[in-house]
């Protein structure tokens, strides 16, 4: 069950979601899913005309950081190998409230009372236990043991120059290790995960959900990222949404139309539907909005039936 969301009465009472990410030690996007996924609650404020999510101080510390823990967190606090440490974590039988196998989460989230009767460090040592990554190493020696790579070879591995290879550091989505010397040394862990995320079927770019559904990327993006419908994540490489979030466009796209879908399918003008509105004919059975856009959906059904009668005023140049 999802925690109870509680406004924050003062910004002092705050926390931003980069906040909150930064003291779990984890990227944004892991913190973004679990506010998703209802393990964290958080509220919308809007500050200098911009709408941004935080979360309650007291939900951060009591609901959250003392009750649940990110696996790769945990891994780090105990020098134990990310990209594995939560399926090691599983075979014990301990099951995730949150994760990519449970509801689609970047990673994976225990409650800490769960853990608390295990020996991390024995977990940590598991050699034969059930795995379901089947992570590569990008074309890396299996053999190795390092735990870190240059920057030139996780550039090379990725197939990026070495400044755009930067740049994913800078982003949060490569790990610089913390005592690497003076040249740039990377986490593996952090590159695996990466290349894991990047080889997931799971995942797909907005240009090819733009394609499946027929429409542009641009009113793909208005339509249904700009009003919070899909969840977008940053890759750095490429930007991509969950199949789960394509299908459920899909499934609005069954039920509903727009006014520009529908001026399309009868040669008119996007005013068409909004004329129907105005005369009583029709009404929007849903409206789609943000702080920067609102878009309005009509039930197919009712469309059909009116094209169907040809109860409309036909084109016109009227624009709501």
């Amino acid at each position: 069950m999802a925690p109870a969301r509680k406004v924050c009465a003062h910004w002092d009472d705050c926390v931003t979601v980069a906040e909150l990410a930064e003291r779990c030690n984890v990227h944004t996007e892991n913190i973004r899913f679990a506010i998703k996924a209802g393990v964290i609650p958080a509220d919308k404020r809007v500050t200098n005309g911009r709408r941004m999510t935080v979360i309650d101080v007291s939900d951060a510390e009591k609901l959250f950081e003392k009750e649940y823990v990110f696996a790769g967190s945990l891994a780090r606090q105990i020098g134990a190998s990310v990209t594995n440490f939560a399926e090691k974590l599983m075979s014990t039988g301990i099951r995730p409230v949150s994760g990519p196998k449970i509801d689609g989460g970047l990673t994976y989230i225990f409650l800490r009372q769960d853990l608390e009767a295990l020996d991390l460090g024995a977990v940590a040592a598991l050699d034969n236990y059930p795995t379901r990554t089947g992570r590569k190493k990008l074309g890396l020696a299996q053999h190795t043991t390092e735990s870190t790579i240059s920057l030139a070879k996780a550039a090379e591995a990725l197939g990026l120059t070495v400044q755009r290879t930067k740049g994913l550091v800078l982003k949060g989505l490569l790990e610089a290790a913390k005592h690497g010397g003076r040249a740039l040394q990377i986490n593996r862990d952090s590159l695996d995960r990466l290349n894991s995320m990047l080889d997931d079927k799971n995942l797909i770019t907005i240009d090819d959900a733009a394609k499946i559904v027929g429409e542009t990327r641009s009113a793909f993006e208005y339509r249904w990222v700009h009003t919070h419908l899909v969840t977008v994540i940053d890759l750095g490489l490429r930007r991509v949404i969950r199949r789960e979030c394509l299908e459920e466009v899909q499934r609005y796209k069954r039920i509903f139309i727009t006014a520009d879908e529908a001026g399309k399918l009868l040669g008119s003008h996007r005013s068409l539907l909004p004329n129907w509105a105005r005369r009583g004919l029709i009404a929007p059975e849903k409206v789609m909005e943000s702080k920067i856009v609102g878009v309005k959906l009509y039930r197919r059904t009712d469309f059909d039936q009116l094209h169907i009668l040809k109860e409309y005023s036909g084109p016109s140049n009227e624009h709501e």
